[in-house]
């Protein structure tokens, strides 16, 4: 990796010389675009797999509806409290 990164920094040295900074400041842009697309679908990629690996329930196993855990009714507080409230006098 060290041999590559040496030479990569003198190409990059030598054209950072001949162009002009706007060309450059374009191409690192492009580049930076370039990247960021590539990285979005990378992660696009892993989500898709990650979501198809996710288990799903069978035919032969039932799935459980909690929808009910989560309903609020006052008047069964109501009734629940002022059987209770025996308890606490």
């Amino acid at each position: 990796m060290m041999p590559t990164t040496l030479f990569g920094s003198q190409i990059g040295a030598q054209i950072l010389q001949l162009l002009p900074s706007i060309l450059v400041a374009t191409l690192l842009f492009i580049l930076l675009i370039a990247l960021t697309i590539q990285a979005f679908c990378k992660a696009r990629q892993i989500s898709a797999t990650e979501n198809a690996a996710k288990v799903k329930p069978t035919e032969n196993e039932e799935v459980i509806d909690k929808s009910h855990l989560f309903q609020f009714n006052p008047s069964e507080v109501d009734n629940q409290l002022s059987a209770n409230s025996s308890l606490i006098e």
